[in-house]
Formats: structure tokens, sequence, C-alpha cells
């Protein structure tokens, strides 16, 4: 993803602007423990909220709205993927994938 000039200077602004905003607050409350753990435990609870996923749509097209079966196709997707990498690996590679041998 590109970004222009200005897209920079803004999120280095803000990025800024919030690094100076926790350490002012840090240092506000810094023989206060229970105070800096508020800070922290409010920032990341922001940040940290757990989102359902409702529907899942496949390749296909298709679009699951059951929970049972929208887990059952996240479990699928993980213990295929590493399998569906090295195929593509394979096909993208002009070298015979790396074998290994047991010494005798």
């Amino acid at each position: 993803m590109m970004h222009n000039q200005e897209e920079i200077s803004t999120l280095y602004i803000m990025r800024k602007a919030k690094k100076d905003y926790f350490t002012r607050k840090f240092e506000k409350y810094r023989q206060d423990y229970s105070k800096t753990w508020n800070i922290i435990s409010t920032e990341l609870n922001g940040k940290n909220q757990v989102r359902q996923i409702t529907k899942i749509e496949k390749k296909d097209l298709t679009v699951r709205t059951d929970p049972k079966k929208i887990a059952d196709e996240i479990n699928e997707y993980f213990a295929n993927i590493e399998k569906q990498l090295a195929e593509m690996q394979m096909a993208n590679s002009k070298q015979p994938p790396m074998t290994t041998t047991t010494p005798r």
C-alpha cells in the first residue's frame, strides 16, 4: 500500500502525540501503580475486544452463518494451509522441493 507524504506526516504526528500523551500520564502516576495499571488496562481493553464472526464466505461464494459450520471452515483452513503453501511454493519454484535424508 502506497502512502502519500501527507498521510505519512499525519500518521507520524498522531503516533508522536499518542506517545507524548502516555509518557506524560505514566510520569504523572509514576509512584501510583494502581493508576498506572488502570491506564494500561483502559488502553488495552479498547483494542482487545472479542469480535464475533457471524458469517464466512468461501471461495465458491457460498456463505456460512451457522457458528458450528463457521468453526469447521476455519479449522479446515488452518489444518490445510501448510499443505497448500507447500504446493504453491513447488508450483512457483524452478527447483525441486528440499528432501530430508536420514544418515545411514
